[in-house]
């Protein structure tokens, strides 16, 4: 338990006391399988992303993808949806891990990958660069991110 501590100690100080700037890039694009046909607003898909909400209102489990902790697309997610670093948000869900007070822990997948597997798998949601919903069928877009 000793080492949890200390790795959640320092994962919090990186989120805390590194300074990064969200790069100005490209549109994100929040995605869902395309049979996924309920209404999400951007609340809900924050609640989603904090864990808040973890079941569809069908009561299927939601499948949570996530981009790499380094990935610029992430930091742009994290810093517009949440006005967090995307390593102060890993560090909060990994405090939920540590803590066992998580419900739905995310998946994390490089956005080729992510783009695969919600385009295979209704009840996931993900998110990647609007660039490549041309090379991704079988998504709906829920919200795009300027």
């Amino acid at each position: 338990m000793r080492i949890y501590l200390i790795a959640l100690i320092i994962l919090l100080s990186l989120g805390l006391f590194t300074t990064q700037t969200v790069v100005a890039s490209e549109s994100i694009v929040v995605i869902v399988n395309k049979d996924n046909q309920q209404p999400l607003a951007q609340q809900d898909i924050k609640n989603i992303y904090i864990d808040v909400v973890y079941q569809w209102k069908s009561g299927n489990r939601i499948t949570v993808y996530n981009l790499p902790v380094d990935s610029d697309t992430r930091e742009v997610f994290s810093q517009k949806l949440f006005g967090e670093s995307a390593q102060r948000m890993a560090a909060e869900e990994s405090n939920r891990k540590i803590t066992n007070t998580i419900k739905n822990p995310s998946k994390t997948k490089r956005a080729r990958l992510v783009a695969k597997l919600v385009a295979k798998n209704p009840d996931a949601i993900g998110y990647i660069p609007a660039s490549m919903l041309d090379q991704t069928s079988n998504v709906r877009v829920i919200l795009q991110i300027d």
